[in-house]
């Protein structure tokens, strides 16, 4: 039995295109919309156009205790707080 079967059996090369797909897009939409990974990613020198390959995984910096407690509680969010309050409200 599959959840999605599409994903759940495709092909390992296909696989690892669609998880590199998707890590350039995490990594261009925490650019673009949170300040903290914004400079974050600057300090690095990495951009969702430098990654070239799931191994370049290695030069995104990661998010330590430090960064999540001086940036709480809203220097994380993507979203205005508005905006997050009343996307939880959907149902």
């Amino acid at each position: 039995m599959f959840f999605q079967k599409e994903i759940e059996t495709m092909k390992r090369s296909e696989l690892e295109a669609l998880q590199l797909e998707r890590l350039k897009w995490t990594v261009d939409y925490c650019y673009k919309n949170v300040p903290f990974y914004t400079k974050k990613l600057d300090e690095a020198g990495i951009s969702a156009d430098k990654i070239k390959s799931l191994s370049d995984i290695k030069y995104i910096p990661p998010t330590t205790k430090a960064d999540l407690r001086d940036n709480y509680p809203f220097g994380l969010f993507a979203r205005p707080v508005s905006y997050t309050h009343l996307r939880a409200h959907e149902t």
